[in-house]
């Protein structure tokens, strides 16, 4: 820990006011950098005690009661399956390439191919739950034990430095909910365009297909997912937003783009829009997902 006792420009004091925690940390790493002092105002922004000369992390460099919290943040990954020996090998493969614990949990839906006994080759822990995301994840969720719960498809890959990334945004008590953004295997220039959107947080804009990264204690209060076939993301990012900014995280996790490259991507992104038009109109998620089902393509 360092100090240093030079009076900060009023300048300064006034411009942390218009930054973002994470902007406010960089700032606060100009001042320990240039020798400069930490302001009560800014130290009171960092939900610090405040004080003349304010202790700051080097390593962090934030003040140390956020430290704190940094380090005892912890990760679950939740990745649901239902018949997935082809991807999940190579998806717990990519989580543990992070060099970072965490807790790896799958929970299967059913599957009648190897995906569980695969799962467990790879060393996750794996669970069985009724089939259907929502009650897949939610039974993950019971058995995590991370402060951070992430819940990823199982053709879905982290971006580099995730959980590092995690980590910065995370250590604000004020950061409660977030999705990356969301690029597909290269190739398809189209959908790759499409999905450059996915850096805003709407209801047209963030699925549970960009990764949601959820402070286990909120997800509690809100009860989780609903158990429902179809849009369960959708409605638990709804009643989150009730309550937090949902964050978009600036790197993108990867996903396949199978199911386009076999319903055709233009017209699977209308039925998927249709779908949810008519899911925001009322209509029951159980009729929705026998419409899906009935109209998905095979995915081989």
């Amino acid at each position: 820990m360092v100090t240093f006792t030079t009076p900060l420009p009023e300048s300064y004091y006034k411009l942390s006011r218009w930054l973002s925690d994470i902007r406010r940390s960089r700032l606060v790493t100009f001042v320990v950098l240039t020798g400069l002092q930490i302001s009560p105002y800014l130290a009171h922004r960092h939900n610090s005690a405040v004080s003349r000369t304010p202790k700051v992390c080097y390593t962090c460099h934030i003040e140390s009661n956020d430290c704190g919290l940094k380090q005892m943040l912890s990760f679950s990954v939740i990745i649901p399956t239902l018949n997935e020996e082809q991807t999940i090998g190579h998806s717990i493969h990519a989580v543990r390439s992070h060099q970072t614990p965490v807790q790896l949990i799958i929970v299967d839906g059913g599957s009648t191919d190897q995906t569980r006994q695969i799962a467990q080759a790879a060393g996750a822990k794996v669970f069985l739950a009724p089939r259907g995301r929502g009650s897949q994840c939610n039974a993950g969720a019971q058995q995590a034990t991370g402060s951070i719960l992430v819940f990823l498809h199982a053709d879905t890959l982290l971006p580099a430095g995730a959980f590092s990334l995690l980590r910065e945004f995370f250590s604000s008590a004020e950061i409660q909910a977030g999705a990356f953004r969301i690029q597909f295997t290269p190739g398809n220039w189209f959908l790759n365009g499409c999905a450059r959107f996915s850096r805003f947080d709407s209801i047209l804009t963030t699925f549970g297909d960009q990764g949601l990264v959820v402070r286990r204690s909120f997800f509690a209060a809100l009860g989780g997912f609903p158990e429902w076939p179809l849009f369960e993301d959708v409605h638990f990012l709804q009643k989150a937003r009730q309550q937090t900014r949902i964050v978009k995280f600036p790197r993108p996790v990867v996903s396949s783009d199978r199911r386009f490259q076999e319903g055709g991507t233009v017209r699977q992104l209308l039925r998927n829009g249709w779908l949810l038009l008519r899911y925001l109109n009322g209509v029951s998620p159980w009729q929705l997902a026998d419409q899906y089902e009935r109209t998905r393509p095979e995915i081989s």
